[in-house]
Parts: C-alpha cells; sequence; structure tokens
C-alpha cells in the first residue's frame, strides 16, 4: 500500500505505513533477507528522496505510533480516495 501512495504522491502516508510495517515487522521478528523487507527498504530511499529529513522523520514517528488496525484503516481510505 505505500508504494502506491508513495506512487500516487501521497508521501505522508506512505511514510506512516512504511513506519508501522517497520513496527510490525519488528516485533514478528521479520526475516531482513526476505523479498517483502527488501521492497520496503526501496520504498524508504524513495521517499526519503522526495521528502526532507525532517519530514520524513516527523511523518514516520507518528506511521510508529499506528497500530495495526489504524494503518489498515489508513491505506484502505487512502486507496480509495
Amino acid at each position: 500500500f505505500s508504494r502506491i501512495l508513495n506512487h500516487d504522491g501521497k508521501l505522508y502516508d506512505s511514510v506512516r505505513l512504511i513506519a508501522a510495517a517497520d513496527t510490525i515487522i519488528k516485533s514478528i521478528r521479520m526475516d531482513e533477507n526476505s523479498i517483502d523487507f527488501r521492497k520496503q527498504s526501496q520504498i524508504v530511499e524513495d521517499l526519503n528522496k522526495k521528502l526532507s529529513d525532517k519530514k520524513f522523520l516527523e511523518y514516520y514517528e507518528e506511521g510508529k505510533n499506528l497500530t495495526i488496525e489504524e494503518a489498515c484503516f489508513l491505506a484502505v481510505r487512502q486507496l480509495g480516495s
């Protein structure tokens, strides 16, 4: 979902979803060599190019505090708009 939002120019919500995903990945101890983790790293790299460090970190911190339910709602709501 974050990749789609990034592509659509919805950077704020894209970063928030990445941060929420990072929190979930860490909580389930996902293998950092997995395909999903590498794709996520590519999205983060792209978002870092588009946003200032300050903005990226601000949005990322907000996203880290999202619950799984909030992150899912955000993704579905943004994709529908």
